[in-house]
């Protein structure tokens, strides 16, 4: 492996953190490759062991299982080694069939209060190792051992073009390194600093994104799954995550002062995810729910109460964006508000949702002190089923409060939830709102399937 301009300029920073006399390790035996010329301020050197001596290390090591190398083993396999003030991976883990046991290694070997520094290929670096990395990874290992992430940023081999980046899918690039569609004709490096902060045995990471939007134990593997007045269950959103989306709710779906009450307005999850104009909690929070692992999670929690013959079950779980990406199951993730009210009246009274959705979720983000009303009624009918249309909608699936008796609530307050499955059954409705210059916002979580589910 070797050390390129990027290596040495990131292990120069970094020596600026080390205490006097310091260790370090290289995971990996290196050669130094950049064009170090000597100058006032430093002697002219050619060796990686004497780039960290002119810094002011007073021990170096490489393990490797060759003769370069001062701790000769082999990389598959976790060790302890030092510990050491600085352990670096330049261009080493991609090369180990067991990265596992590399990270192991790493975090076993760095003393508390030390260093970690990962140079890893990221984007174009096509057969060059085993494997390439990404952003996620790194945050994600930082999460799970309590690593302080001082700094992560993509660059090219020479250090002459760095960006910071984040930890949502990209499509074209990272995220701010190159224009939306441009291509990437050259190798792009990601480059990780982490501070080991706790003196814990190393945990293995889980992809975040991914484990904390719910408490998934409680609202799907365990999820008390309701049949009565129809298919359904309650949840609540977990504090943090609701306090982060709150923050960051997003503009376009703020009341810009329209007139008329109650009116709807909402933000898709393809403008969330396409236009990349919302904050990475909200983009993490559409993928989620719009993910096949999502659509997994919510078809078990209904499967054992779903009709053997649903339209549902003979497509793939495979997700798609409504309206911006392919899948035989559409879903979406909106934000949405309702405008203030001058006189008491609902958004919506009792109805069912369009017969192509299969499933729908809803997380209340009332305005704080908001007592205006607005909670979700849940109704079971009286006899036969009865639709009347509303001038405004193409659905036409309203239902006469005549016809459907209120046997439940989704109380209007802060990170309360729902998620039923769509049906004859499944009407439900607004309560009343009272005069109010506050929205009323929430989130709609929906799947939809090409074919009609039933038949009204």
């Amino acid at each position: 492996m070797t050390y390129n301009p990027a290596c040495v300029k990131a292990a120069l920073t970094v020596g600026k953190l080390m205490p006097d006399n310091f260790t370090v390790l290289d995971i990996g035996s290196q050669t130094l490759t950049a064009n170090l010329k000597a100058s006032e301020e430093r002697e002219n050197f050619t060796t990686v062991p004497g780039l960290y001596k002119f810094m002011g290390a007073s021990k170096y090591d490489a393990v490797d299982f060759n003769d370069e190398s001062t701790i000769r083993a082999d990389l598959n396999t976790a060790m302890a080694l030092g510990p050491y003030d600085l352990v670096v991976n330049n261009g080493t883990l991609e090369h180990i069939f067991n990265p596992a046991a590399v990270f192991k290694t790493i975090h076993d070997s760095t003393k508390k209060g030390g260093h970690i520094l990962h140079l890893v290929p990221w984007i174009n670096w096509r057969n060059h190792g085993l494997y390439n990395f990404h952003p996620v990874l790194f945050h994600d290992l930082a999460r799970a051992n309590g690593y302080e992430i001082v700094a992560a940023y993509a660059t090219d081999r020479n250090d002459t073009e760095r960006s910071k980046v984040g930890i949502q899918e990209t499509k074209s690039g990272p995220d701010g390194f190159l224009p939306e569609g441009s291509e990437c004709n050259f190798n792009v490096l990601f480059v990780a600093v982490l501070k080991k902060t706790e003196d814990e045995p190393f945990k293995y990471p889980t992809q975040s994104k991914y484990d904390f939007y719910f408490p998934m134990d409680a609202a799907f593997e365990g999820a008390d799954v309701q049949t009565e007045p129809f298919l359904h269950f309650r949840t609540k959103m977990q504090p943090e995550l609701y306090t982060a989306l709150e923050k960051d709710w997003p503009v376009d779906v703020k009341y810009t002062g329209q007139k008329g009450q109650n009116l709807l307005h909402q933000y898709s999850a393809g403008q969330l995810l396409a236009e990349r104009r919302v904050s990475q909690v909200w983009e993490d929070f559409a993928g989620y729910f719009t993910s096949s692992t999502f659509l997994q999670r919510i078809l078990q929690a209904f499967a054992p109460h779903i009709p053997k013959d649903h339209p549902a079950k003979r497509f793939d779980a495979e997700a798609g964006i409504r309206g911006y990406s392919r899948g035989p199951f559409q879903l979406d993730v909106q934000a949405a508000i309702n405008t203030p009210v001058t006189k008491k009246s609902r958004v919506r009274g009792p109805h069912i949702d369009d017969p192509r959705e299969i499933y729908a979720g809803l997380v209340y983000f009332p305005v704080e002190g908001d007592d205006a009303g607005g909670s979700l009624e849940l109704f079971k009918w009286k006899g036969d089923h009865k639709f009347r249309g509303r001038a405004s909608m193409e659905k036409k699936l309203e239902i006469p409060l005549t016809a459907v008796e209120k046997v439940g609530e989704v109380p209007y307050e802060a990170g309360e939830a729902i998620f039923f499955w769509n049906g004859l059954n499944a009407v439900h409705g607004v309560s009343p709102r009272s005069p109010t210059k506050n929205l009323r916002r929430y989130i709609n979580i929906i799947g939809e399937i090409p074919a009609v589910g039933f038949e009204v």
